[in-house]
């Protein structure tokens, strides 16, 4: 027991030996240069500790960071209890230099008391143009209290600070006293905002454009209450205005859960974002869950052009798997109302279903059931089998919602069987009867002056493999008669190769065509090809 009792009090006389060299100007200065090095391995900073005393009990450090901050740390601290109470200034006159994208500066000071487990800290200064005061309890690095004064804060520069794109520019008042009761967090807090403009540069950035200078209020009030946060928020702008009036944030089951409201009364501001010209409105609700691993949408309602057309939706979505499902309900119940988005006066109703179902991100079951002006279009299967069914389709629908314009009107019927999980594969029939190409498309189409619409009606088959069209095609009309074409099209480079044999039964109507007048018929063959830019035919009569 003695030679135990030696060799302890050995140890401890090693230790304490230690701790006298480590925590001396001896021990200090040995230190300073270890942890400067250190500190610049971690984080690539260059940081100056141009005062390092730490001793027993209490610390003074002064560092200089990269030439452009000043931080400062005094107190008293005690490493067997891991408690703290420090004092700290710090100074920042150029935050480029840092590595964060503005050239600001800023200044706070305030105190850290408590331990490693449970501390408090304040702090007051000026941040981003703003008079700071702040005050945080936390547990575990999680905030308990929450008490921020911050009015009048830039946002540009506190986007920039944060490394995130100048989405908007103006400034925001923040005011917080949330408080950890018996319960949870309780208190008030508010976000609010009269001057904040979106700044189109960044937007454009992300391949978004919006108009200029679409200013934006925001206004959003908080209440904690047994840990659970609920708000009421409203964003009003030239564009239209959203509002949540019901949000809650679980603090501890990390859940969202808020109603929406979109009110957007005239399209026409939203031209430039939408890539074309539309007026009308529109209007939705609904109700978003999430606890930022799911995502839940239920009770969603659409209305646009005056009630003209409406929309139910449910979806479900995992976040982190990908999968997902969603069921819609589709009904237009005036078409006439929809003439500013198509292109053409149409007349009648329309209604339909969809749902459809993600797995890892890829489409694994569709079904689409609408019914339009008398006709019908069935899709259903999945991106490996895909089978369409067209039912007296008109063309005018059809041409505007995948070409933008109505080129036409017309009956289509037809059905395809496609896999496109691999590129594009499949077969497809299609026809077209009782058919007029508008005259306005083929005006444009030509550069010529077309008399009338011109009607047509036409045929055509495909094959489609490895994203290559097989085709063949046949059609009539009041000017010509396409007796066949016949050929390929690749649908990524869209080059096209083909021969066809013509029919035009009377000259004299091409005059406007040809630009002078010409007596009797011509039957012609030849072939076209068109490599993505320009069109070549020849012709052999």
């Amino acid at each position: 027991m003695k030679i135990f009792g030696i060799i302890v009090g050995i140890l401890i006389l090693l230790i304490v030996g230690a701790g006298c060299l480590f925590f001396s100007d001896f021990g200090n200065n040995l230190t300073r240069p270890y942890i400067e090095n250190l500190i610049k391995e971690k984080s690539g900073l260059d940081v100056k500790l141009e005062k390092f005393d730490l001793n027993f009990g209490d610390l003074d450090i002064s560092a200089n960071v990269n030439d452009a901050a000043n931080v400062n740390v005094k107190g008293k601290y005690s490493l067997f209890a891991r408690s703290f109470d420090l004092g700290y200034d710090a100074n920042a006159h150029d935050l480029a230099k840092l590595g964060i994208k503005t050239s600001e500066g800023l200044s706070l000071k305030g105190q850290i008391l408590g331990d490693l487990g449970k501390f408090g800290i304040n702090g007051s200064g000026r941040i981003f143009d703003s008079n700071v005061k702040f005050l945080a309890n936390l547990k575990d690095l999680s905030p308990l209290d929450l008490q921020i004064d911050a009015k009048g804060l830039n946002v540009e520069k506190a986007l920039a600070v944060a490394s995130l794109p100048i989405y908007a520019k103006g400034n925001i008042d923040v005011l917080s006293d949330i408080k950890a009761g018996g319960g949870g967090a309780e208190g008030n807090a508010s976000i609010k905002s009269s001057n904040l403009i979106l700044n189109e540069s960044a937007f454009k950035d992300m391949n978004i454009s919006i108009p200029k200078g679409v200013q934006i209020t925001l206004n959003s009030d908080i209440t904690a209450q047994n840990d659970v946060l609920r708000a009421a928020s409203k964003i009003d702008s030239t564009l239209g205005k959203i509002s949540a009036e019901k949000s809650e944030f679980d603090l501890k089951s990390k859940t969202l859960n808020s109603d929406f409201n979109l009110n957007v009364p005239d399209l026409a501001k939203l031209e430039s974002l939408i890539g074309r010209k539309i007026s009308g409105d529109v209007k939705a609700s609904g109700n978003l869950k999430t606890d930022f691993s799911t995502l839940e949408l239920s009770n969603s309602q659409i209305s646009a052009f005056k009630d003209a057309l409406k929309a139910d939706a449910e979806a479900k979505f995992d976040l982190k798997n990908k999968n997902g499902e969603l069921s819609a309900k589709l009904n237009a119940n005036d078409l006439a109302a929809l003439q500013n988005v198509l292109g053409v006066k149409l007349q009648g109703k329309a209604n339909g279903e969809l749902s459809a179902a993600l797995e890892q991100n890829e489409l694994k079951n569709i079904n689409l059931n609408l019914n339009a002006m008398g006709g019908n279009l069935n899709a259903s299967g999945n991106l490996s089998d895909l089978k369409l069914k067209a039912s007296n389709l008109n063309l005018a629908v059809l041409s505007a919602l995948f070409y933008g314009n109505a080129i036409g009107n017309g009956t289509i019927n037809g059905d395809a069987k496609l896999s496109l999980k691999d590129g594009i594969n499949g077969t497809a029939q299609i026809s077209l009867a009782n058919g007029a190409i508008f005259k306005k498309f083929l005006d444009g189409a030509t550069g010529k002056n077309f008399p009338s619409d011109l009607k047509a009606d036409a045929q055509a088959q495909t094959n489609i493999k490895n994203s290559v069209a097989t085709f063949s095609v046949s059609a009539n009309s009041d000017l010509a008669q396409l007796q066949s074409l016949n050929g390929t099209y690749e649908l990524k480079n869209k080059a096209l190769k083909a021969n066809y044999a013509l029919l035009i039964p009377s000259l004299q109507r091409l005059e406007f065509f040809l630009n002078r007048r010409l007596n009797g018929k011509i039957a012609a063959t030849g072939e076209l090809s068109h490599d993505g830019k320009s069109l070549f035919a020849t012709i052999n009569s």
